[in-house]
């Protein structure tokens, strides 16, 4: 177990491609960010939710923080995580991910980095979570986020994930290559249809 990094799980989304909190959804008889917490607490003694609501979190054993600047997106998220986390370090992983396992997790822990940022190459493209994220990184995205307005957050390329790690020159690790590798461990969920192949994923593997 990791003492000297925190886990971060961003549950602040608002789910409407789902019309429902996707975080909630039950596969294989649990919440998918049920299972997230699993996999985080087997691996990091501190863990956090980030959230916009509390409550619909609270039968985790987990702590719950609200965020601080509400629907600025992933970035807001990450912001609130790092501000709130006594660790240098942090792993932040999204709510959405229920085939996300400990060796993707654990590859980019222990990629040699000299970034504040290490994140996977998956799917043919960049993966911004499970990513590893320094504490340092809060001037750069409180800078972002003093600078604009919440109304362009969105679309405004100042709070893109992107301009982040372009600015930290992350560390990028393709765990394509990885003898564990698996497309559905990055398989999100956002949609109905994601939810009925996540289902039908977890009947067929009898999970």
């Amino acid at each position: 177990m990791y003492d000297e990094i925190t886990g971060i799980i961003l549950a602040g989304g608002k789910s409407l491609r789902m019309g429902q909190d996707k975080a909630l959804l039950t596969v294989g008889g649990q919440t998918v960010i049920g299972r997230i917490a699993v996999l985080m607490t087997s691996l990091f003694a501190h863990n956090l939710i980030i959230t916009n609501d509390a409550k619909a979190y609270g039968f985790l054993p987990l702590t719950v923080v609200t965020d601080i600047h509400p629907g600025l997106g992933p970035l807001g998220g990450i912001h609130t995580g790092l501000s709130r986390s006594s660790t240098l370090r942090n792993l932040i992983i999204s709510c959405d991910l229920p085939f996300m396992n400990r060796e993707v997790i654990e590859c980019i822990i222990k990629a040699p980095s000299p970034s504040p940022i290490v994140l996977a190459r998956a799917c043919g493209r960049l993966q911004f979570f499970p990513g590893l994220y320094s504490k340092s990184l809060l001037p750069i995205i409180e800078n972002s986020l003093v600078t604009t307005a919440p109304v362009s957050a969105v679309s405004n390329r100042s709070l893109s994930l992107y301009t982040l790690v372009e600015k930290a020159q992350a560390v990028i690790v393709d765990v394509e290559k990885m003898p564990f590798y698996d497309e559905w461990l990055f398989f999100n969920l956002n949609t109905k249809a994601d939810f009925a192949a996540i289902a039908k994923k977890f009947s067929d593997d009898g999970c």
